[in-house]
């Protein structure tokens, strides 16, 4: 059995649940906000599904309490099952992270330690700097629409050890014209 575990971590606002709901649509069983310290936990459930599972994403970021010191027991674990993974980093630009925050109800989970999201944003970015050094993958997603964030993941999938599983989805919408095209 080919086991594989993809975690996405990196800057609040880059696009992370938007990539875990990508990874959902390739086959990945996903969790976001997961604590690292249950992830060790979670691979085992996962393993003893005899095969059913064989493909874990997790969004990991800065709202977990000992982030940094528990990511990295998190990825020693990983590395010493001999599970292969990998690390997507997201960022953005600033302006383009604030811009998303105005955009939606969120708070940014560091707003209460700055004085702004700004402020908060680059807190953020000096909190994960050494995550973004362990990363197999970095994606600036501050041009993407959401279809470029699909084909940046899929191609990072394809150009690595990790298996993507080929999804064929059709979606068929029926309709009247009198009741308006939907």
């Amino acid at each position: 059995m080919n086991f594989q575990v993809f975690i996405i971590t990196g800057l609040s606002g880059a696009g992370k649940s938007q990539s875990l709901r990508i990874l959902e649509d390739l086959g990945f069983f996903c969790v976001d906000n997961i604590p690292p310290k249950l992830v060790p936990i979670l691979i085992d459930l996962c393993l003893s599904t005899n095969g059913k599972i064989s493909g874990l994403a997790l969004v990991i970021d800065i709202r977990a309490e000992n982030f940094l010191e528990d990511f990295k027991g998190m990825i020693e674990s990983i590395k010493y099952r001999k599970i292969s993974y990998k690390i997507l980093y997201l960022e953005a630009d600033e302006e383009v992270i604030v811009r998303r925050y105005n955009e939606t109800r969120r708070a940014h989970p560091l707003l209460k330690e700055g004085k702004s999201i700004l402020e908060s944003i680059k807190l953020e970015k000096a909190r994960l700097q050494e995550i973004k050094n362990l990363a197999t993958d970095i994606i600036d997603t501050s041009s993407f629409s959401l279809k470029d964030l699909r084909e940046k993941i899929t191609a990072t999938l394809r150009s690595s050890e990790l298996n993507l599983k080929a999804n064929f989805i059709i979606t068929i919408t029926s309709f009247g014209f009198k009741h308006g095209i939907p």
